[in-house]
């Protein structure tokens, strides 16, 4: 199973400067992997290349001289290769999370529509979700079992926008997972743990646009509503009170960047240039 790397940006910084360091970041783990490709390279070489010599000593076994000096050197080119493919294995286990990518084209594409030299502010915490410190809130089920309800806040940005908007906006991943148990078997008797079980999530988007009234009014009757279909999303709440547009909106899919920037898009068609 692969293991995830965890990640956490802190963005109090230029937009430009937040999407250089986070593709610093994937080329560093692109020249990993081109690196990896060369030593198995090796690998292989090992355990190819050291076979003639066993066929060497079978040769002379074949003679009537029994010897294994040539084998000798066919097992030392396998065992380093042996240290080498677990060592490469282990690196082969470290992953990105699914998110990195996600939040690098969100932060990407936003930026032209921040106001100048202006900082975006927040973070991007992907450390994982199934963290103790991110149970909201645990359970018990019909059979005495323990469920536990993750909130994940990954994304979490702030931007002054190029027309005087102030957005504010938030990924959420939601987890259902039933903990991990011990049952006696019905056949053997004996205790058995019963590993966790996944049983569902919710991506969850929230859009919070403090409008600029020089620039703005919010329609009085906006054509986005509760329970209206964006994509893959569907809206679950909406406010346009106060002067401040604020949208939940859900999904069970897999999320992409078009997904995210097609619900900020509905979200501006509430506003009415002044």
């Amino acid at each position: 199973m692969a293991v995830t790397q965890p990640i956490y940006l802190s963005l109090n910084d230029q937009p430009d400067q937040i999407v250089r360091s986070m593709d610093a970041l994937a080329l560093k783990r692109s020249q990993l992997k081109t690196v990896q490709s060369r030593y198995w390279k090796i690998v292989w070489a090992l355990f190819l290349g050291s076979l003639p010599f066993v066929c060497i000593d079978l040769f002379f076994s074949f003679l009537g001289y029994p010897m294994l000096v040539f084998s000798l050197v066919t097992a030392v080119a396998w065992l380093i290769g042996i240290v080498l493919a677990v060592s490469l294995n282990r690196l082969n286990m470290v992953a990105y999370p699914d998110y990195f990518g996600l939040a690098r084209e969100l932060i990407h594409t936003l930026r032209d529509d921040g106001a100048p030299q202006r900082q975006f502010f927040g973070e991007v915490d992907l450390t994982g979700t199934r963290k103790e410190s991110k149970v909201a809130r645990e359970v018990q089920d019909a059979l005495g079992r323990t469920v536990q309800y993750f909130r994940d806040d990954w994304l979490n940005l702030k931007i002054k926008m190029y027309d005087g908007n102030m957005l504010r906006l938030m990924a959420i991943r939601r987890e259902k997972v039933r903990k991990s148990f011990y049952k006696r078997g019905q056949i053997s008797g004996k205790m058995k743990l019963k590993p966790e079980k996944f049983k569902g999530y919710l991506a969850e988007l929230r859009v919070r646009l403090t409008v600029n009234p020089q620039v703005y009014t919010i329609a009085p009757y906006p054509g986005l509503q509760v329970g209206t279909k964006i994509g893959i999303y569907q809206v679950v709440e909406l406010d346009t009170t106060q002067g401040i547009i604020q949208l939940t909106a859900l999904t069970n899919s897999n999320i992409a960047p078009e997904s995210v920037l097609a619900v900020l898009k509905q979200t501006y068609t509430l506003l009415k240039r002044i």
